[in-house]
């Protein structure tokens, strides 16, 4: 019966189609990743001056001589460490969630683009 209506055994027997609630979980489960990383590579870039600043003091106490501007920092190592990190979260993020939604909405067209991409090869 499954395979001739095409359904599950749980949508039969029980009326649920547990194969529609666990893509609506993966999709929920997408965007609060992407958002989250998103949203830390936000902060990171905006904490930024507050680290070069911090990186500054500890400059100043260990060598005695330092970049009279803190911002000046931001291109040396840790904190542009930091700076790529903070931008590659930002990228991931944002590209996740963009994609996200265009998956969902042009779906059928772009399952069809990927199989004709690989029938190709």
């Amino acid at each position: 019966m499954c395979e001739f209506y095409g359904v599950t055994a749980d949508y039969i027997l029980k009326g649920e189609d547990t194969k529609n609630q666990k893509t609506t979980f993966d999709k929920r489960a997408k965007l609060i990743i992407f958002g989250i990383m998103s949203g830390v590579g936000a902060v990171l870039c905006c904490l930024l001056p507050l680290f070069a600043s911090i990186y500054q003091q500890s400059e100043a106490n260990t060598w005695s001589s330092w970049y009279t501007n803190a911002n000046d920092y931001i291109t040396e190592w840790p904190i542009f460490g930091i700076l790529i990190i903070a931008l590659a979260l930002l990228f991931i993020g944002i590209t996740g969630l963009i994609l996200s939604f265009l998956q969902e909405k042009y779906k059928d067209k772009i399952s069809a683009i990927i199989s004709d991409w690989f029938s190709g090869w």
